[in-house]
């Protein structure tokens, strides 16, 4: 009898669980966003209409790779059956593995506390990620809703 009290109470903890993270999914929203990217202080290019997932709450942001894309050369690999991720830079052969399922980082559990995510059809993922395959840096500035990228990749002989 014991015995099914205690399974009865871990099913019970893995649906609540499950539910809660469907739930929290569910009451997500992107936020419409100015992406400007810049090299030194020089405007390259700007997007008044890039998207983001912001958890204020914890601290952290999201970006979509597939929107990434239009601005870097980037290989994105989703491989449904294991529901695993992986982005690659073609230029310095750096990659990331992720695991959707387990929202984790592989090889780099530090960077799992900005879990990632599949939402409206987007990966959307740590702006870390994106650093370390391009050494890049990302500045959000959540009052005026601007998301600046520096870096050198952006000149235009290093794409």
């Amino acid at each position: 009898m014991l015995l099914l009290i205690i399974i009865f109470v871990i099913l019970f903890s893995y649906s609540i669980m499950i539910c809660a993270q469907e739930l929290e999914e569910n009451s997500l929203e992107t936020n419409i966003i100015l992406l400007e990217i810049r090299v030194d202080n020089e405007l390259k290019e700007s997007d008044s209409f890039f998207e983001v997932l912001v958890f204020p709450e914890d601290n952290y942001y999201l970006i979509p790779v597939n929107l990434m894309s239009s601005y870097l050369e980037v290989n994105i690999n989703y491989n449904r059956e294991n529901n695993l991720l992986t982005i690659a830079n073609p230029v310095n052969n750096k990659e990331i593995r992720i695991d959707l399922e387990e929202r984790k980082y592989l090889n780099n559990e530090e960077w799992s506390l900005e879990p990632p995510l599949i939402f409206d059809g987007d990966f959307f993922i740590s702006p870390l990620v994106v650093e370390y395959l391009y050494d890049i840096n990302f500045e959000w500035s959540p009052s005026y809703q601007l998301l600046t990228v520096r870096g050198d990749y952006f000149k235009s002989d290093q794409r």
